[in-house]
C-alpha cells in the first residue's frame, strides 16, 4: 500500500479516531481510498459491517463506490450499506414504519403537474417560485412539528405561503410525499425520544462523500447519525466542486468543518501534478469572480495582481 499511495494519501486510509474532513484533488484516487478504508476498519479496527455506513450525494457516486469496495473486499454490500443520502432517509423509514409502503413518491414531472393544478396555471411554474413553494411548504411542517425556530422562521414568505398550504393539502389528498417531506421525517425520527426503537438509527463508522452537495439540514441528520460510540466519521470535499460553486454557503460549511478544532483535517488537493492546470483556472475564478479569500485556497503556479490580471 505504501508503494501505491504518498503518505497523506496513507494517513488518510488510516484514520480511524474521531471527526475529519478530506479535500480530495482531482486525480488523487479518492474512491479507491474510501474503499481501502472500509476493508482496513473491517479488518485492522474490527469494525463490523454491519455498522458502518457510507453516504454519497448522488446515485452516480453511490455506484462508483460501491464498485471500488467490490474490487478491494468482495461482495459485503449484504451488510455494508453504500447508498445515497435520500434512498437512506426513505428506507428508514419505510423499514420502520413511519411511512406506509404504498405511500407515492413527488418526481419533478409530479410536482410540476400538482403546482399548475393548484395554482390553475397553463404552463410550468419558473424555479424560483417552485423553490419558494416548497421552502414554505417545509416550514408549514416545521413550525407545526415542534422544529427549533432557528431552522424554519427564515423559510417564511407571504406570497408564497397559501400556495404551499394547497400543495401540502394535495399531497395528504393523494397520498404523496416528496423529497424534502423525506428529509423532514428523518430529522424528526432521529431527533426524537423514541430513535433508540428505530432500525439503523446510528452507526459506528461513517464517511461522507461530496460533502458540499449536502444541505445544512442533512448535514445535521448526518450527525444524529452518528453514535454515541462512534469512532469515524469522515467527510470528502471535492476540490473542483469547491472551487466552481456559486453558493457562498457552501464554503462556508467547508471552512466550518476544517477550522473547528475537534476534526483533523487532510489535505489531498495537491496529490497529482497533472491537475495543476485546471486547479490555478479554478483558483483564479474562485478568487477574482466569487471572491474567495486566497487563504482559504491551494498555492498555485501562476500568480494574480491586484488589478485581478494574470501575472506570468
Amino acid at each position: 500500500m505504501e508503494n501505491m499511495f504518498d503518505d497523506r494519501q496513507y494517513e488518510v486510509i488510516r484514520f480511524n479516531e474521531g471527526r475529519s474532513l478530506v479535500l480530495s484533488g482531482l486525480e488523487c484516487d479518492m474512491t479507491r481510498i474510501q474503499a481501502l478504508r472500509v476493508l482496513m476498519a473491517h479488518q485492522i479496527y474490527g469494525i463490523s459491517y454491519n455498522d458502518m455506513l457510507c453516504l454519497t450525494n448522488t446515485n452516480r457516486a453511490q455506484r462508483q463506490m460501491q464498485e471500488q469496495i467490490r474490487a478491494v473486499a468482495g461482495e459485503v454490500m449484504d451488510e455494508l450499506s453504500v447508498i445515497s443520502f435520500q434512498s437512506f432517509c426513505l428506507k428508514f423509514l419505510l423499514e420502520n414504519h413511519l411511512i406506509p409502503h404504498d405511500i407515492g413518491i413527488v418526481d419533478e414531472y409530479d410536482l410540476q403537474d400538482a403546482l399548475m393544478e393548484i395554482t390553475d396555471s397553463k404552463k410550468s411554474l419558473p424555479a424560483d417560485a417552485i423553490n419558494k413553494i416548497l421552502e414554505n411548504s417545509s416550514y408549514l411542517f416545521m413550525r407545526d412539528n415542534g422544529f427549533e425556530q432557528n431552522l424554519w422562521e427564515d423559510k417564511y414568505d407571504s406570497e408564497y405561503i397559501e400556495t404551499a398550504q394547497k400543495y401540502a393539502k394535495y399531497k395528504e389528498d393523494y397520498r404523496l410525499i416528496d423529497s424534502e417531506d423525506i428529509l423532514l421525517l428523518t430529522y424528526s425520527a432521529l431527533n426524537s425520544d423514541k430513535r433508540h426503537l428505530y432500525k439503523n438509527a446510528s452507526f459506528r463508522w461513517m464517511q461522507v462523500d461530496e460533502t458540499l452537495g449536502f444541505n445544512s439540514l442533512q448535514l445535521d441528520v448526518i450527525d444524529l447519525l452518528s453514535a454515541n460510540d462512534c469512532c469515524s466519521v469522515m467527510f470528502w470535499v471535492n476540490e473542483q466542486q469547491r472551487l466552481s460553486s456559486l453558493a457562498s454557503w457552501r464554503n462556508e460549511i467547508f471552512d466550518d468543518f476544517r477550522n473547528n478544532p475537534e476534526n483533523t483535517f487532510f489535505d489531498l488537493s495537491e496529490s497529482d501534478s497533472t491537475s495543476k492546470p485546471v486547479q490555478n483556472m479554478l483558483v483564479d475564478y474562485a478568487t477574482c469572480q466569487l471572491g474567495v479569500k486566497c487563504d482559504s485556497l491551494p498555492n498555485r503556479d501562476i500568480q494574480i495582481s491586484p488589478d485581478k490580471s494574470l501575472v506570468l
